[in-house]
């Protein structure tokens, strides 16, 4: 296994205002994917990824491999699956 720096994937994740908490631990981590993240998550990540310039299209590719624009649209947190595939990326 990989050694995991919590503190980047917390930051790549949006830090504490995306999260709402946060992870110190992967204890702390999968308890936040447990419980779903916010979809605040998905701008954020996808902000992350690229310069603002081009955000708009990586925000969509971003969010069509977390979670579907239905999903998206109508749930105010993502499912813990769907928090999981954001954490991966």
């Amino acid at each position: 296994m990989y050694p995991v720096e919590i503190a980047k994937v917390v930051t790549a994740l949006g830090g504490r205002r995306a999260l709402g908490v946060e992870p110190r631990s992967l204890d702390d981590l999968a308890e936040a994917i447990g419980q779903g993240f916010p979809r605040s998550v998905v701008r954020a990540l996808a902000a992350t990824a690229v310069p603002d310039d081009a955000v708009g299209e990586v925000r969509r590719r971003v969010e069509a491999l977390v979670a579907s624009p239905a999903t998206l649209k109508r749930s105010p947190r993502l499912s813990p699956a769907a928090s999981e595939r954001a954490e991966r990326l």
